[in-house]
């Protein structure tokens, strides 16, 4: 009888369902912590949801604001929606400037073109530890082809409706400018980065390129099918396309009330600033400071871009100029009625 083999034996069995258990275990952790990974939007976003309920604790004035491990996130309080060339840039140098205003981390996020609101949004707006108990600042977000691009790049998801969506207070600028100015402007930016064609050739490109989407559409279709960006039609090249204002603030107004956006005409800045930045602090409930300039901004803007001053810029001709100003007419027209204007354009 050999007792030792015995005990050995009756050990190796005790140990293995302990082994068994223990494999069980680590393998549970691993599938728990992989579970959270993949779910950690809404993990997030429940947590969140959990600290809504702590509001009076945690409210930054306008703005709503939550805790995660220590870290204070701000929604931002408005949004620069566009449009691009139309003086986006400035407007967020200027507002960075007010006391009562904090940068985000990143000026154009441009998350709600591909991304629906999660919390990798939220990050963009993290408050330093200094400025937690200032209660008077606020945040913003200004992203210049919100407003151009209705639907994202690869889904047919309203950018519009993400949005509405974020649940930040929905005060949204949007800043339209002559559209053959800024259809000059765009095309010597993007000269700067791609070839283009000379630009009368450009232009006519670009224009035969909406006639003949026309053709192929109805007229109560054009508006949506021809003049803006979807996931079906891609109108990113086309630089006169962008100049159709209307259409852009129409289907901006069919997911946010009309009351909740402040249309800027650009050029009113230089003619009477002062008079468009008081009406622009009311919109959103600022205090307004009479000593930042908003043209203190500009040549600073050209510095940081100083790649733009060796540019030799290309202009239109006067036939040029009439031949786009009276192109564009029509649609500025809609343009007036649909904001109730006075015509802003000499063309």
């Amino acid at each position: 009888y050999d007792l030792a083999s015995e005990v050995s034996t009756s050990i190796g069995m005790n140990r293995r369902p302990i082994r068994n258990y223990f494999v069980l275990f680590v393998f549970s952790l691993c599938f728990f912590f992989l579970f959270l990974w993949f779910q950690r939007g809404n993990y997030v976003q429940s947590v969140l949801d959990y600290d809504q309920k702590f509001q009076p604790l945690i409210n930054w004035n306008k703005n709503q604001c939550y805790y995660s491990n220590t870290k204070k996130y701000c929604h931002p309080y408005f949004i620069i929606v566009g449009v691009a060339k139309c003086g986006t840039t400035a407007l967020y140098d200027y507002f960075i400037k007010h006391p009562n205003i904090y940068p985000p981390l990143e000026k154009e996020t441009a998350f709600f073109l591909k991304n629906n609101y999660s919390f990798e949004y939220l990050k963009n707006f993290k408050v330093p530890n200094h400025l937690t108990n200032k209660l008077d600042l606020v945040t913003l977000e200004a992203t210049a082809n919100y407003l151009l691009n209705t639907e994202s790049y690869s889904q047919p998801i309203s950018v519009y409706e993400r949005l509405s969506h974020n649940p930040s207070n929905k005060k949204f600028i949007a800043m339209i400018r002559n559209p053959v100015d800024r259809y000059v402007s765009h095309y010597n930016y993007r000269r700067l980065y791609h070839p283009r064609k000379p630009i009368q050739e450009d232009m006519d490109t670009d224009i035969n390129e909406l006639h003949e989407c026309y053709k192929t559409t109805t007229q109560k279709e054009r508006s949506s099918l021809c003049h803006l960006t979807t996931s079906k039609r891609n109108w990113d090249h086309n630089l006169i396309v962008k100049g159709i204002y209307a259409d852009k603030l129409k289907k901006m107004f069919s997911f946010i009330p009309k009351e909740n956006v402040h249309v800027i005409i650009s050029e009113e800045i230089f003619e009477n600033s002062e008079e468009v930045f008081k009406k622009l602090h009311q919109f959103l409930e600022l205090p307004f400071y009479p000593n930042i300039s908003f043209t203190q901004v500009l040549p600073y803007i050209e510095q940081r871009k100083g790649k733009r001053l060796h540019l030799d810029k290309v202009g239109l001709s006067e036939e040029q100029r009439g031949y786009l100003c009276s192109f564009y007419r029509p649609y500025n027209l809609e343009l007036v009625e649909l904001l109730g204007i006075d015509y802003p354009w000499d063309c």
